[in-house]
């Protein structure tokens, strides 16, 4: 489908509207703000592990996707990469083209605004038309997924509230709870279950300030970040990422006390 799109714009956009039909756990974004597009990924699934090796995998993938559609002459004007710089970056800035910005926030491609117009060149518009039907027969996520993956979207933007995800699933705050709660669920176990995966992911494979971390999980200030991080896990920010270091990797990574009941 993404393939045989007319133009960019519209198969990345189509790719971010259904990639959860080819896998689950991460959700895949595209921002543009001051004609610069920000195309990347973020993992909403929780105890997921190997983040660095997903999120480099998610960059290979993000750059093979955005060559196909552009040509070789596209490339990136930086790369993010939410992992701590690893002793050898060779390979990384070789495939990336650019320098990647390793310690990031947020896991992304980003280029020009321009591209996003660019006519796909071979795009068939029979092949699209039947990728379109398929995509229109195919199973609606549930609203526990829809949920989740709006939820992670929402927070790289610093918003997390439930109106803002009642009015991302174009819902009434009301319906959303109700149909929820309808799955076994509530709106305030899945914000913590995706900021606890969020955070999980920060501390454990980068070296981002403490601040940062709870600033990008909507949070104000880091004093209520901590609180919370010690509910869901037993522990402290500090003791996680102590814990999560290589040189305990032999013990294993650190298993959370989560009293929030996870999904």
């Amino acid at each position: 489908m993404v393939r045989n799109t007319p133009t960019v714009g519209e198969g990345l956009r189509n790719l971010v509207a259904h990639q959860h039909l080819n896998s689950s756990g991460s959700v895949p974004f595209l921002k543009e703000t001051a004609g610069i597009v920000d195309f990347g990924v973020a993992i909403y699934e929780t105890g997921i592990t190997g983040f660095e090796q997903l999120f480099q995998t998610y960059m290979a993938a993000a750059m093979n996707y955005m060559s196909e559609l552009c040509g070789s002459a596209w490339t990136p004007t930086a790369v993010f990469i939410p992992s701590a710089k690893p002793p050898d970056w060779t390979h990384h800035r070789h495939f990336l083209k650019v320098m990647p910005t390793f310690d990031a926030e947020f896991c992304a491609l980003r280029f020009s605004a321009h591209w996003l117009r660019k006519a796909v060149t071979g795009a068939d518009p029979a092949h699209f038309q039947v990728a379109d039907r398929a995509v229109a027969r195919a199973i609606t996520p549930t609203l526990v997924q829809q949920t989740s993956r709006a939820l992670r979207v929402l927070l790289l933007d610093g918003r997390s509230s439930g109106d803002d995800i009642a009015q991302a699933l174009s819902m009434h705050r009301r319906t959303l709870n109700r149909r929820l709660r309808d799955e076994g669920t509530t709106f305030q176990s899945i914000l913590d279950d995706v900021r606890f995966e969020v955070a999980r992911q920060l501390i454990s494979a980068s070296r981002i300030a403490l601040d940062d971390v709870a600033a990008s999980l909507g949070y104000a200030g880091v004093s209520p970040f901590m609180r919370s991080f010690r509910r869901w896990s037993g522990m402290t920010p500090g003791e996680w990422r102590e814990l999560s270091a290589p040189h305990k990797a032999k013990t294993g990574a650190p298993r959370s006390r989560v009293v929030h009941n996870p999904s």
